[in-house]
């Protein structure tokens, strides 16, 4: 089942309180994030992040795929429920709005 409902920060707040386990690299990059999607069917998750790529000294990750997950948190890499790969632009200090 899709749910279509505009997040503001309170539900982003919440859903970050009760949902998310982090796993992070030696560099401190966030990798995977594991949570249970209570808002869609109650489904074991493993989300993952990658391709890192430095905005104005900000890293991103420019990539994210989402997998189930099973009960002893392994995940099924064979399909991805989710993908989204974001696209930036990059701008130069002098197009910036001021």
């Amino acid at each position: 089942m899709l749910r279509n409902s505009a997040w503001d920060a309170r539900h982003l707040g919440y859903f970050l309180g009760y949902a998310c386990w982090n796993y992070f690299d030696t560099l401190g990059m966030q990798r995977r994030m594991d949570y249970l999607t209570e808002v869609n069917g109650s489904t074991l998750v493993g989300h993952y992040t990658s391709r890192y790529q430095t905005f104005n000294g900000l890293l991103v990750a420019t990539r994210r795929r989402v997998f189930r997950r099973n009960p002893d948190n392994t995940v099924d890499l064979s399909l991805s429920a989710i993908t989204h790969d974001v696209e930036l632009i990059r701008c130069e200090e002098t197009q910036l709005p001021p």
